[in-house]
């Protein structure tokens, strides 16, 4: 059989920051486990969740990736 894991994936603040001469925003990225071995996990009792700040071009590698992968299915 195969188990499928679920996440929920959510957006925090912004984060804005310079090197050199260059500013850019990075984003908060938090992802949360929906499923735990098959099985629903309460959003608000579980405490695991990882987050990374993430830039705008990894938002846009992964669009692309998902395009190409995934054609014609609806990504926002």
């Amino acid at each position: 059989s195969i188990l499928y894991s679920i996440f929920f994936i959510g957006f925090g603040s912004s984060v804005t920051s310079r090197e050199g001469m260059h500013k850019y925003t990075s984003y908060r990225v938090d992802v949360r486990p929906a499923t735990s071995m098959g099985q629903p996990i309460d959003m608000m009792a579980t405490q695991s969740f990882t987050a990374v700040l993430r830039r705008y071009s990894d938002f846009l590698w992964l669009y692309e990736k998902l395009q190409q992968e995934r054609a014609g299915a609806a990504i926002v």
